[in-house]
């Protein structure tokens, strides 16, 4: 399990954030997928029915709604490591001599070859680059980065030429500028390295003066930010600006990065203006689950959807030769699409 990068893209943009969560297994799950409170469609409740899904909101019948949330109120745990106190933590696990470690990611391989291009944003940050079009859709990397030795052996790539192929414009900036999670693997120096990297006055920084005017050359209609694992810290933090339409966050990480960021979990949700969906994993901590404390500060603007058969990092490295994952990553694809299609125009 871990967690990692966002991505995402002004006006006109999409941004969409990799996080951290925890899904149920007990009420609210058909097939797999744990959905938020009721299956009725109210008070809250997201419905993804077997027979499709449609993106318009209200739906009957098998379509999906994205319906108001409401929750009781919830902190950041790694709950599957003994946090107390309901406070984020990082256990004592997988590390040489019981340093603070964070859950690890799958590692795969991958020999999917991407259809965009690398280019230049300024003289130390590379993006990914596919599609065209003004709905623009900007993507937070998972902890591996952009550029990173062990980058391309998931699907992050392959998750934005998806995009591309369903008519988005498609970025993924370099988040980490060239400084990637040392030795390409997770060791003693990861949780030193992620607090350097996890830095919202640089990231703003970077998406104000380098990133946002390079979308706005292109005239963006809308903008959406998502992003996986670590990705979800800078899509929940763009999200609190008025060019952003909507952000996704897949196992996102941001509740656990940012305490070591000296921020509140609450606070920062309490500034997020634009529409929020959150897939989140079984092992996912309590805040970005059903009830928790994403729900309680967003309400109606957080769409909750629960996958409780995953574990962290599925939608871009869990292993496709096992049918569970290979349905669940279908299923998140088709959720992205539909929640896109409702907030970017």
């Amino acid at each position: 399990t871990a967690f990692f990068p966002v991505i995402m893209l002004r006006s006109g943009l999409v941004v969409v954030g990799l996080a951290f969560f925890v899904g149920r297994s007990k009420e609210g799950v058909t097939k797999g997928y744990a959905t938020s409170s009721k299956s009725d469609g109210d008070s809250g409740s997201a419905t993804w029915p077997e027979s499709g899904v449609d993106s318009k909101s209200g739906g009957v019948s098998g379509s999906a709604t994205w319906p108001k949330s409401g929750g009781d109120g919830g902190s950041a745990a790694w709950s599957k490591y003994g946090g107390k106190g309901g406070s984020a933590t990082w256990p004592q696990s997988g590390g040489d001599g019981g340093f603070s470690a964070w859950p690890k990611e799958p590692e795969i391989v991958n020999d999917y070859e991407a259809k965009g291009q690398l280019i230049k944003l300024d003289a130390t940050m590379q993006a990914y680059k596919i599609g065209s079009g003004s709905k623009m859709v900007v993507w937070g990397h998972d902890i591996f980065g952009l550029t990173g030795e062990k980058s391309d052996n998931g699907r992050t790539k392959e998750w934005a030429d998806f995009l591309a192929e369903n008519g988005y414009n498609v970025l993924i900036p370099d988040w980490y500028r060239g400084n990637n999670l040392p030795g390409g693997t997770f060791g003693p120096d990861t949780f030193a390295w992620s607090a350097s990297v996890s830095n919202w006055t640089k990231i703003e920084s970077d998406w104000t003066n380098v990133i946002l005017p390079y979308l706005q050359e292109g005239s963006p209609s809308s903008i959406g930010v998502i992003g996986t694992c670590w990705g979800s810290f800078p899509v929940v933090h763009l999200s609190m600006f008025d060019t952003i339409s909507a952000g996704v966050s897949m196992h996102p990480s941001h509740p656990a990065l940012m305490p070591t960021a000296g921020e509140d979990e609450a606070e920062v949700l309490g500034l997020i203006q634009a529409p929020q969906l959150f897939l989140v994993e079984g092992e996912a901590v309590d805040s970005v689950k059903t009830g928790g404390l994403s729900e309680e500060v967003l309400g109606d603007k957080l769409t909750v959807v629960e996958f409780p058969d995953m574990t962290h990092g599925w939608t871009v490295r869990g292993n496709l030769e096992e049918p569970d994952v290979a349905r669940d990553v279908l299923k998140a694809k088709q959720l992205v699409l539909d929640f896109f299609e409702t907030y970017l125009n």
